[in-house]
């Protein structure tokens, strides 16, 4: 019912706010979107290059400073 209320009282020309799925569209299109997965555990994450399988080892990891 607010949706309907909203809608209604809405400006034309004005676009829908942006939701999850429609951010996920817009990045992906109809590509399936990126699952990040951690390696597995093999020591210190924090100094070596990114735990994460689907990064570019091309391109270094950048750590902010502590």
């Amino acid at each position: 019912m607010l949706r309907r209320e909203t809608a209604a009282a809405r400006a034309p020309g004005v676009p829908d706010a942006p939701t999850h799925a429609s951010l996920v569209r817009a990045r992906y299109g109809d590509a399936p979107p990126r699952r990040p997965r951690p390696r597995p555990n093999g020591g210190d994450n924090l100094t070596g290059d990114s735990p994460y399988e689907d990064c570019d080892p091309a391109v270094p990891t950048r750590y902010p400073a502590a």
